[in-house]
């Protein structure tokens, strides 16, 4: 045949090829977060690129030995072939069985001297443990430990530099989409980051670039979280048969015309060092209870616990609500049965708000994966959870705890409670505690505060409330003990229009966190029970307030936080105070209005308006930001019901929360506007601390000047705080630490 070999005209023919670097290359499935399987178009550039642009970067040659690790349904195993076979090594095929077995496969690493290791964290994890039970003089042959896949918690490879520190091998963190060919980031692991439980993702291979944008595609300030979004030549054509998928996430480059962007869906910030760091994905964003959580923030922090080698933290649905269960594996040296069961609850209450803690944390021997080396969150989700009190089950010992433990079963979808058990610590939250405290009264014909359940959270403790007939049961003063213990002198805080004061429980614990003597107590509003009148003006209010308020601190100095309207009382309540001779410490008003111009008088009883504002309070929690376009032409009464019950199917609110409780909020609201518009402040010439939602100014500075001259007239000696966000975002986080760490530095001068 060497004549035809050598015969140029039919070798150019036997060369002529039909497939250019613009074709397709495979087809990957990937399932992503939406659990819909996307095949992702990858054409042969997106490989060359990749391997072309990261050659520089590890210098891999053919004296390399690959493991190939991963699933080819997985686009990892892209990386491991063709890296491995562009570069000439040898490729270790590893069977499926084998790659199951920690110490089968590690057997596999030492005998055909493996030199690059490619491995999600999660799979790597599990692997250490073999690791350390070899012999750490062992010939090691690795050079490249490559992670990717999943975020890696560079605190869980102590182990690793503990053990091979002095080894030539370098582990490598890579951020990687498959619609952008594998790999986009590199950063090198060293013992220096073991120090934190972050995710550090480096920069960008050569090929591509790299940017973190804000919701409408702008470009954000280092240290500022935003979406991950990639450009340049790893990325993909697009999914094949969406191609309105395809242009939801492959969008016009607004920094390079003719080119695309891919958004990732994935969180990250721009660290000062010109690094990137990898929060989580986005949409790991989960909605309890009204509240936006990160469930990586949880894990993060549940990962830094010392007795944690790994975490999962999933929402599960049981019953109309839904619970954060937190998953956790044991770190090596660290059993279960002989150590003391940590207190996950407090440890997690020291760096996270209440309505981000897990209901429970269920030990595991190992974090369940993927055929492709990920945590299988829904198995997860799968599994039975029964709930459990940490302290030891005592039974109900008379008629009223047998009946209390059966009204708790029923609202918290919860088996075999004891009278010991605590009602938030089995999932309660305030939104429960209206129907508990319905079916309560509903069942042993009495009344009970809604304070009574937070102040005494366990069946033992309401049954001794209840028996005891020396204690008014539902007591006629307005204190809700919102933090009640602690011997510094309280922070009295006043309700807002809609006369309750839970708003302020968030405040109450950050305050806690920062100094366990800060007692916290809320005022409510008289008049939010059945057959209870309300206050006709602000006078009548503050001096109500303060009766009540001496029977827990007779005598001043005084400390009064007042939000919106409550910042009106507030400001009253002081005048009184002084006017009697008493002292204030500090009066503090959240984004009120203090002038001798509070507007035009509005008609107590007109509470249509009002309704339409309960009707925003439970939108907000839908996550709506305005009525359905079915629901606008309905009267105000039945779009809201229509409202409520969606809200109720979803769990958000009680089955209580009817039409007759929103009637009775919106008719508070309305007095408290009422009574708010009638009231004509006085000079006060102390010092008064202003927290104003910046967003809320008008654009107009002319009018912001103006609204600043009337206040300075009757407020000369104000203190003003910007918090940059909405009048209705100040209690929630972040803006309730902020406004947290200021008062208690007010609090700490003036007590100390």
């Amino acid at each position: 045949d060497w004549p035809k070999i050598e015969d140029v005209a039919q070798r150019r023919k036997w060369l002529e090829r039909s497939v250019g670097s613009h074709h397709l290359a495979y087809v990957i499935y990937t399932s992503g977060s939406t659990g819909r399987p996307k095949g992702v178009l990858t054409q042969h550039a997106n490989v060359t690129s990749l391997l072309l642009s990261t050659e520089s970067l590890f210098s891999f040659n053919s004296k390399d030995v690959w493991s190939c690790f991963h699933s080819y349904c997985f686009d990892f195993s892209i990386w491991e072939i063709f890296g491995c076979l562009f570069s000439g090594g040898e490729l270790i095929v590893i069977p499926t069985a084998v790659s199951r077995s920690t110490e089968d496969f590690l057997d596999i690493i030492f005998k055909k001297k493996v030199t690059v290791l490619n491995q999600t964290p999660s799979a790597f994890y599990a692997l250490l443990d073999s690791f350390e039970k070899r012999d750490i003089e062992a010939d090691l042959d690795l050079k490249w430990i490559i992670f990717g896949g999943e975020k890696l918690n560079p605190a869980k490879l102590k182990p690793w530099f503990k053990n091979y520190s002095n080894s030539k091998t370098q582990l490598v963190n890579m951020y990687g989409i498959t619609e952008t060919t594998v790999h986009v980031t590199h950063h090198k692991v060293t013992e220096e980051d073991m120090g934190s439980s972050r995710s550090l993702i480096g920069r960008s291979i050569p090929s591509l670039g790299v940017y973190v944008l804000d919701q409408y595609q702008a470009l954000q300030p280092i240290g500022v979280p935003g979406e991950l979004c990639i450009s340049g030549d790893g990325l993909a054509r697009g999914y094949l048969n969406q191609p309105e998928l395809t242009d939801e996430k492959f969008i016009d480059n607004p920094f390079e015309e003719g080119t695309k962007l891919y958004r990732s869906g994935d969180l990250a910030r721009w660290l000062g060092d010109g690094t990137i760091e990898y929060l989580g994905r986005m949409d790991d964003q989960v909605k309890v209870r009204g509240y936006r959580i990160e469930l990586g923030e949880i894990e993060g922090q549940l990962n830094e616990h010392r007795v944690v080698q790994s975490s999962v933290v999933i929402v599960k649905e049981q019953g109309d609500s839904k619970l954060l269960i937190a998953y956790y594996t044991l770190a090596k040296g660290i059993s279960g049965a002989t150590e003391e069961a940590p207190d996950f609850r407090a440890y997690l209450s020291e760096q996270l708000p209440d309505y981000m803690l897990p209901t429970a944390f269920i030990e595991l021997d190992n974090i369940p994966l993927t055929s492709n080396g990920k945590i299988d969150r829904k198995q997860l989700v799968k599994q039975e959870v029964t709930l459990e009190s940490k302290e030891a089950y005592v039974g109900a010992r008379t008629e009223t705890e047998a009946t209390l433990v059966a009204i708790w079963e029923g609202v918290l979808k919860v088996e075999r409670i004891g009278v010991k058990d605590n009602f938030f610590e089995l999932g309660g939250h305030s939104l429960l505690v209206m129907s508990l405290r319905a079916k309560i009264e509903l069942s042993l014909d009495i009344n009970i505060s809604v304070s009574a359940i937070f102040e005494r959270p366990t069946i033992e403790k309401l049954t001794k409330l209840l028996m005891d007939e020396s204690d008014n049961v539902k007591s006629s003063l307005p204190i809700v003990p919102i933090q009640p213990y602690g011997c510094k002198p309280p922070l009295f805080c006043v309700h807002q229009g809609g006369g309750i004061t839970h708003c302020y429980i968030r405040l109450a614990q950050r305050l806690k966190k920062l100094d366990d003597e800060q007692p916290v107590y809320g005022l409510q509003m008289k008049g939010l029970e059945e057959n209870e009148n309300f206050h006709k003006s602000i006078e009548e209010m503050a001096a109500y307030y303060i009766e009540a308020m001496v029977k827990i601190q007779p005598q001043g100095p005084y400390n009064i936080l007042g939000w919106s309207s409550g910042g009106v009382i507030a400001y009253e309540m002081a005048q009184q105070l002084i006017q009697k001779g008493e002292e204030m410490e500090l009066l503090a008003i959240l984004d009120s209005s203090i002038d001798d111009s509070m507007g035009e008088l509005i008609d107590d009883d007109d509470i249509e308006a009002s309704l339409d504002t309960v009707t925003a309070i439970v939108l907000g929690l839908l996550n709506l930001s305005t009525v359905p376009e079915e629901l606008k032409d309905l009267a105000p009464e039945s779009r809201l019901i229509r409202i409520l019950n969606i809200a109720r199917e979803r769990g958000l609110i009680s089955t209580d929360f009817n039409l007759e409780y929103a009637r009775r909020m919106a008719h508070s609201w309305q007095v408290s506007q009422g009574t708010m518009q009638r009231y004509k402040p006085s000079r006060y010439d102390q010092q008064v601390t202003h927290f104003i939602a910046t967003q809320n100014l008008p654009n107009d500075r002319a009018e912001v000047e103006a609204m600043k001259k009337r206040q300075s007239y009757l407020t000369p000696d104000m203190v003003i705080h910007e918090i940059d966000c909405l009048h209705g975002e100040m209690m929630t986080p972040p803006h309730v630490e902020v406004i947290a760490n200021k008062l208690y530095q007010y609090l700490g001068e003036k007590i100390s």
